[in-house]
């Protein structure tokens, strides 16, 4: 069990230190502004609507290959896709398949409500 973790470059979404809190067991939570270089991984994920559908046209015609997004923004994406039931992931968040389309709401995604807020 820690009783503090400190987030040196900053935290990537604002429910960061929460969850952060949660798995500890609820250690003191420290966190310094964000640095250079989580600015970049961020702006990599950042996913919108039409990003997302994107990505989802991109698995349905061919697969995860195609998809231009940033490494961190094409992994984002496969497991909002998920969560929202359109596609299937291994244990490893690789593509399986596309599964029957149907009409959802993004922000019925958890990870895709915290993009929105990074």
């Amino acid at each position: 069990r820690y009783d503090r973790v400190v987030f040196l470059d900053g935290l990537l979404c604002p429910g960061e230190a929460a969850m952060a809190r949660q798995a500890t067991g609820g250690a003191r939570v420290f966190a310094l502004p964000d640095s250079p270089e989580l600015g970049k991984l961020k702006s990599g994920i950042r996913l919108g609507v039409e990003e997302l559908r994107d990505a989802y046209v991109c698995l349905r015609d061919g697969g995860a290959a195609g998809i231009a997004l940033q490494p961190g923004g094409r992994i984002a994406a496969l497991m909002v896709l998920e969560q929202l039931g359109l596609v299937t992931l291994d244990e490893k968040k690789n593509f399986l398949g596309v599964l029957p389309v149907r009409r959802v709401n993004p922000e019925d995604s958890p990870l895709f409500r915290v993009l929105l807020e990074a």
